[in-house]
């Protein structure tokens, strides 16, 4: 049986009738060890949190990724938001890659893999590296888990 962590509930005072209550979340985990920075600009794991700003990003970007193209993504049962990899310029997302990790299986043999798709940068933060390092910490990143990694194109 495994346990999760739920917030524990605080009762304060009474105001006017009802019960204040005050909720403790849990400490967020620190930032992981490949979160790296140049020239200003941040590359960080995507969260749940990011999510509307990346569709808004792809739809910039890509003029065709709908509200329903990316709501199917993370609908992914094997989708994880830190499959994203973002470049953010101060709280502003301005550069997004999504890796999507599957294992291919040919006869006997198991090969993980990672699919790179959706890398884009915003046009005024282009000719700056961001997509270079976006792809430099991807390969890496990919390269230290044994992935075989591939693009694919639409």
């Amino acid at each position: 049986m495994t346990s999760t962590s739920v917030p524990r509930r605080k009762v304060g005072g009474l105001k006017h009738g009802l019960e204040v209550v005050k909720t403790s979340l849990p400490t967020p985990s620190p930032a992981p060890a490949w979160q790296t920075s140049f020239d200003g600009f941040n590359i960080v794991e995507g969260r749940v949190g990011d999510h509307h700003a990346i569709q808004q990003l792809l739809t910039t970007l890509f003029h065709g990724a709908s509200v329903g193209d990316f709501q199917a993504q993370i609908d992914d049962p094997f989708y994880e938001p830190n499959d994203r990899m973002l470049i953010k310029r101060d709280r502003n997302v301005v550069g997004h890659v999504h890796l999507t990790k599957r294992d291919i299986h040919f006869g006997p043999f198991q090969f993980p893999t990672t699919r790179v798709t959706d890398l884009g940068i915003l046009p005024e933060y282009r000719g700056r590296e961001c997509a270079t390092q976006l792809d430099r910490k991807s390969t890496r990143l990919n390269s230290s888990h044994d992935q075989i990694t591939y693009a694919a194109s639409v």
